[in-house]
Protein backbone atom coordinates (compact mmCIF):
# COMPACT_ATOMS: atom_id res chain seq x y z
CA UNK A 1 0.00 0.00 0.00
CA UNK A 2 0.94 3.90 -0.79
CA UNK A 3 0.45 6.61 1.73
CA UNK A 4 1.84 10.16 0.62
CA UNK A 5 3.92 11.38 3.37
CA UNK A 6 5.63 14.83 3.71
CA UNK A 7 5.12 15.35 -0.25
CA UNK A 8 7.50 11.73 -0.71
CA UNK A 9 5.46 8.55 -1.69
CA UNK A 10 6.14 5.95 0.57
CA UNK A 11 5.20 1.89 0.18
CA UNK A 12 5.74 -0.12 2.59
CA UNK A 13 4.88 -3.83 3.55
CA UNK A 14 4.61 -6.19 6.76
CA UNK A 15 7.81 -7.95 5.74
CA UNK A 16 9.78 -4.88 6.37
CA UNK A 17 8.98 -4.72 10.02
CA UNK A 18 10.00 -7.90 12.52
CA UNK A 19 6.94 -9.51 14.45
CA UNK A 20 8.22 -7.71 17.65
CA UNK A 21 7.69 -4.10 15.80
CA UNK A 22 4.53 -4.73 14.91
CA UNK A 23 3.49 -6.54 17.98
CA UNK A 24 4.65 -3.06 19.70
CA UNK A 25 2.15 -0.89 17.21
CA UNK A 26 -0.22 -3.15 18.24
CA UNK A 27 -0.31 -3.16 21.77
CA UNK A 28 0.31 0.44 21.83
CA UNK A 29 -2.90 1.21 19.27
CA UNK A 30 -4.55 -1.44 21.93
CA UNK A 31 -4.15 2.14 24.18
CA UNK A 32 -1.03 -0.28 26.32
CA UNK A 33 1.73 1.24 28.43
CA UNK A 34 5.50 -0.09 27.12
CA UNK A 35 5.18 -1.58 30.63
CA UNK A 36 2.16 -3.57 29.56
CA UNK A 37 3.69 -4.46 26.31
CA UNK A 38 7.05 -5.62 27.78
CA UNK A 39 4.98 -7.70 29.91
CA UNK A 40 2.26 -9.26 27.32
CA UNK A 41 5.51 -9.91 25.18
CA UNK A 42 8.21 -10.66 27.45
CA UNK A 43 10.48 -8.37 26.53
CA UNK A 44 12.74 -6.24 28.15
CA UNK A 45 11.82 -2.42 28.24
CA UNK A 46 15.03 -1.30 25.74
CA UNK A 47 13.65 -3.77 23.34
CA UNK A 48 10.54 -2.70 23.64
CA UNK A 49 11.84 1.01 22.86
CA UNK A 50 13.86 -0.19 20.52
CA UNK A 51 11.15 -1.98 18.56
CA UNK A 52 9.28 0.99 18.35
CA UNK A 53 11.63 2.77 17.36
CA UNK A 54 12.91 0.80 14.74
CA UNK A 55 9.19 0.79 13.74
CA UNK A 56 8.81 4.71 13.65
CA UNK A 57 12.10 4.82 11.41
CA UNK A 58 10.71 2.73 9.08
CA UNK A 59 7.59 4.41 8.55
CA UNK A 60 9.29 7.79 8.81
CA UNK A 61 6.91 8.62 11.31
CA UNK A 62 7.36 12.19 13.56
CA UNK A 63 6.49 10.00 16.86
CA UNK A 64 5.01 6.76 18.43
CA UNK A 65 1.02 8.24 17.81
CA UNK A 66 1.92 8.85 14.11
CA UNK A 67 3.68 5.75 13.77
CA UNK A 68 0.49 3.89 15.03
CA UNK A 69 -2.00 5.72 12.81
CA UNK A 70 0.59 4.79 9.63
CA UNK A 71 0.54 1.43 10.50
CA UNK A 72 -3.22 1.53 10.80
CA UNK A 73 -3.94 3.14 7.75
CA UNK A 74 -1.38 1.38 5.60
CA UNK A 75 -3.01 -2.28 7.12
CA UNK A 76 -0.19 -3.32 9.36
CA UNK A 77 -2.02 -3.43 12.38
CA UNK A 78 -5.89 -3.63 13.10
CA UNK A 79 -7.37 -0.71 14.33
CA UNK A 80 -10.10 -2.21 16.34
CA UNK A 81 -9.59 -1.86 20.24
CA UNK A 82 -9.11 -5.23 22.30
Amino acid sequence: MQIKHQSVDITVSADQFSSIELACLHHLAQGHSVDELCLALSLTPEAALSAITSAEIRLGARNRLHAIIMAIRLGLIEDVPE
